[in-house]
């Protein structure tokens, strides 16, 4: 019986130990672009940042990235000083090393392990000193 918890505890142990929470910076007054290439093989511009309201949830954008904040979800203000804010490409490092690989029908695929990602949290500038942060699902496209 004591091995039993035991070994649930140091399985608890390292299952919290590999979670993370990521606060991700978005500036809606940055002149930051992303880029896309159009079927002409030509690059097209778009602004970094953006945000949308649709029936009071609010989407972000990052580049080709989205998040949701559903309405009525977590939020609070922080000073950015308490907080360790994060990029979109800090993101996809960490995503990157949570990759996880197998096989399907003798093909390799990659599976990305989001749920290794505790929380990720939007950091909504206020001014130099404050931050809002939104408690955020990162939204899956298949296209």
């Amino acid at each position: 019986m004591i091995w039993n918890l035991l070994l649930f505890f140091l399985l608890f142990v390292h299952l919290s130990a590999f979670s993370q929470s990521i606060y991700l910076d978005f500036d809606l007054d940055s002149e930051e672009k992303c880029f896309t290439s159009t079927t002409t093989n030509e690059k097209e511009s778009y602004p970094k940042f953006s945000k949308r309201i649709e029936s009071g949830n609010q989407f972000f954008r990052i580049c080709s990235e989205e998040f949701i904040y559903q309405k009525g979800s977590y939020s609070e203000v922080k000073m950015r000083s308490d907080l360790k804010i994060s990029t979109l490409s800090d993101l996809y490092v960490f995503e990157s090393k949570s990759k996880k690989y197998g096989k399907i029908n003798d093909s390799t695929v990659y599976i990305m392990m989001r749920n290794e990602i505790d929380s990720v949290f939007i950091a909504e500038g206020i001014d130099d000193k404050l931050v809002k942060i939104y408690t955020v699902e990162w939204i899956d496209k298949i296209e």
